[in-house]
């Protein structure tokens, strides 16, 4: 597997004050079956983007179908982590990520992509804009 499309444990976000941050003050969006949560911090480490990936047990009550639906998400954040990597604004901040599945049945993957790539588009758009908007200051 090529090292540009991995997804190592640095690209995790893992630390409990980080995700409280990003809960807290992050942007969200929606896009069936996903909601996502960013936001943009000064970077901890090397790398441009970290995520999590979260499916609520009220929702899927069963661990495997939890499993199975972070493993989609995983998937197709992976395909498209370089897409994301080479976005100008990233040169010296952290992107930070959160997936959450938010329906009560598992869907194909080609659905779920569908809907990563409208939200990867719609995150772009306001992430440029709020650049803007910072150097019109």
């Amino acid at each position: 597997m090529s090292r540009k499309y991995g997804l190592p444990a640095s690209v995790r976000l893992k630390h409990k004050k980080a995700i409280e941050n990003l809960y807290a003050h992050g942007t969200s969006m929606f896009q069936f079956p996903i909601l996502l949560k960013f936001q943009l911090v000064d970077r901890k480490n090397d790398e441009p983007v970290v995520v999590m990936f979260t499916a609520s047990k009220k929702k899927l009550s069963s661990a495997p179908a939890r499993n199975r639906a972070k493993r989609q998400m995983r998937e197709v954040f992976r395909l498209s982590r370089p897409t994301i990597a080479n976005w100008p604004i990233l040169s010296h901040k952290q992107l930070q990520l959160s997936f959450i599945y938010v329906h009560h049945e598992l869907l194909p993957t080609s659905e779920i992509n569908n809907a990563w790539l409208q939200l990867i588009k719609r995150m772009e758009q306001q992430l440029f804009d709020e650049r803007h908007e910072l150097n019109k200051i």
